[in-house]
């Protein structure tokens, strides 16, 4: 499982899924990446070839606390009404996709359409995020993906574990892409 190294028990803004560790911010502890999640289990004894990695088109968001603090590792508000369920770049008749400050890929695109929103590739951990207001994003997109295909064709794993296919854009309405835009950038690199 390369997931979930991130989320609303951080006291920072940081990725769900990053390829490569951070090691430009001595805050963030390297062993959170995809990158160093495969070579530990590699240097234990499991044979890359014998390794399926895992994968999710779910992101993160969280709230900053400062709202001018946009970078990653900013600052976030963990009080308990860090994210109201009134928010305004999130649609009103969807209350249940602010679940655990789990961001699906269909909302993350639909986000994505505010001409408010500042969409940002981070190039060390191969990851972009967005914010708007005082929400940021941190989210896989097919470009992600690719670098993470990539990488793992690279590195000779014997293949991936998506979950889940319906957070991804399912129904291709969302994103305007097709269905299915991260896992297929998974499948067909």
């Amino acid at each position: 499982m390369t997931y979930d190294y991130h989320g609303p028990w951080n006291n920072l803004t940081g990725f769900n899924s990053p390829l490569s560790s951070r090691l430009s911010n001595p805050i963030f502890n390297p062993t959170l990446s995809m990158n160093w999640t495969v070579q530990y289990y590699r240097s234990r004894g499991l044979p890359l070839e014998k390794m399926a990695v895992g994968v999710t088109p779910v992101g993160r968001v969280f709230k900053l606390l400062n709202a001018t603090l946009t970078y990653v590792g900013a600052p976030v508000d963990k009080s308990p009404q860090s994210l109201p369920a009134t928010s305004t770049s999130w649609r009103a008749d969807e209350p249940t996709l602010r679940y655990l400050h789990f961001l699906f890929y269909y909302i993350m695109c639909r986000v994505l359409e505010s001409s408010q929103v500042t969409k940002t590739f981070d190039d060390e951990q191969k990851v972009p995020y967005a914010y708007i207001g005082n929400e940021w994003y941190g989210y896989d997109d097919p470009e992600s993906v690719g670098f993470k295909v990539d990488w793992m064709l690279k590195q000779g794993v014997a293949g991936a574990m998506f979950w889940s296919l319906d957070l991804d854009d399912f129904t291709g309405k969302a994103c305007n892409i097709g269905p299915y835009p991260v896992l297929k950038a998974w499948v067909s690199p």
